[in-house]
């Protein structure tokens, strides 16, 4: 049998409602943790995985690059792509491959997520015989997508990966909001950490690649009524590492009446640094985008120009 591999969520999503208690400094945990015994955790919905492809690369946000179905015999690389929408924290995905033929499993990969988004494994192989194949997705223990491909002497190479371009090359986005009905935001902040009261910490609108995790910190006015809280998070120009305007990820869960904040964190996969570029994050109440706020990572000056209230305290 191959090496097993095993890879985490591509997103560590952590909540913080403010109920009365205090809740504890965040971990760091990429699958995530909810502080406050009374807040829900779960996604609305059902978890689903909504498709399975195989690809000849991954981008750096596990999107697929050439999906296809044939692979060379010869150093090669399966990349796996599954989308997965609605899972609760700590869901878990198990890939197998097996030799269609036989029936032998040949590898397998586990991985652990949550939220709507895309999360990827690559499988590298020195060699595997010519012949068919499949891939079998299971969701916390029950199959969910099959998909069966080839191992062929003609399978095309995998393309080199792209090399970071000019940044400034796409369309601006404009984004419409509303209000999220009797009830509103104070406003969205981007930030290095949150303290044990759920507080921002090193809030600022430009970030370095290395930057580990990076949170979106919600003040929200005081909800009457259970509310739908999502954060959906964009590549809005990278230069090309992603196509323009990539959504990275998105999660949403349902907060108690009174909450009067949230924050949810990510970063990228594998510890990788973050692709210089532009970036933001949307805050949706009951399903309505109610606040949008850019920022940018720079591993110096930035490549871009930038605007006058990203440099206003």
């Amino acid at each position: 049998m191959m090496k097993r591999s095993s890879i985490l969520a591509l997103f560590c999503i952590v909540f913080c409602f403010s109920c009365g208690s205090k809740a504890p400094a965040p971990s760091g945990s990429p699958t995530g943790t909810n502080p406050t015994p009374n807040a829900s955790a779960a996604s609305p919905g059902s978890a689903l995985i909504t498709q399975v492809v195989l690809a000849s690369r991954l981008t750096l946000f596990h999107h697929p690059v050439e999906v296809v179905n044939q692979f060379p015999t010869a150093n090669g690389a399966i990349n796996a792509v599954i989308t997965i929408a609605n899972a609760p924290p700590n869901s878990h995905v198990r890939g197998v491959f097996t030799d269609a033929g036989s029936g032998k499993q040949v590898n397998d990969f586990n991985i652990t997520t949550e939220g709507s988004q895309h999360v990827g494994n690559i499988w590298k192989y020195p060699a595997l015989p010519v012949g068919r194949y499949k891939l079998d997705v299971y969701l916390n223990g029950t199959l969910e997508r099959s998909v069966d491909f080839q191992v062929t002497s003609d399978a095309t190479p995998a393309p080199p990966p792209p090399t970071p371009g000019t940044i400034g090359n796409c369309a601006p986005v404009h984004s419409e909001l509303q209000p999220a009905g009797d009830f509103g935001t104070v406003g969205l902040s981007i930030a290095l950490g949150v303290d044990a009261q759920g507080k921002a910490t090193g809030v600022g609108r430009i970030f370095k690649p290395d930057t580990a995790i990076l949170y979106a910190i919600a003040k929200i006015e005081k909800t009457p009524s259970a509310t739908r809280f999502g954060v959906r998070w964009y590549a809005t120009d990278i230069g090309g590492v992603e196509p323009c305007d990539t959504e990275i990820a998105d999660y949403e869960t349902t907060v108690p009446a009174g909450s009067a904040g949230a924050y949810a964190g990510t970063r990228t996969p594998n510890g990788e640094p973050w692709p210089e570029g532009i970036y933001r994050a949307e805050l949706y109440l009951n399903g309505t985008r109610t606040l949008v706020t850019d920022f940018g990572i720079c591993a110096g000056p930035c490549k871009f120009k930038v605007p006058l209230a990203w440099t206003l305290p």
